[in-house]
């Protein structure tokens, strides 16, 4: 038998509101990690709203794991501080080459 396929969705500013309000019935949303490193704020506080009706599944651009570059010591602190909050259902990375000398 085939592995189990669910679809989530991709949490964007322009329907965050119609989520939380009408709570569609959906297996999880999907959030760019890094924009939830600040510290508080209007967007952490809406993450956590929809944490408590949400999977969540959190995916990153920043990590340049194509990079002949180290990984950056803070990336990896601020997303470690993101999944013991959320503690998301997915956590991925783009395999990319985004960084190049540290820049």
């Amino acid at each position: 038998m085939p592995p189990q396929q669910i679809t989530g969705i991709g949490w964007r500013h322009e329907h965050e509101r119609a989520l939380l309000e009408g709570q569609p019935a959906l297996p999880f949303i999907e959030v760019h990690s890094e924009n939830f490193f600040a510290e508080g704020g209007a967007s952490l506080a809406l993450l956590r709203q929809a944490r408590q009706h949400y999977e969540v599944s959190l995916h990153g651009v920043g990590l340049a794991l194509g990079s002949v570059d180290p990984l950056d010591d803070d990336h990896l602190r601020t997303l470690g501080e993101l999944i013991r909050a959320f503690e998301p259902a997915l956590v991925s990375d783009h395999l990319c080459w985004s960084s190049i000398g540290g820049i």
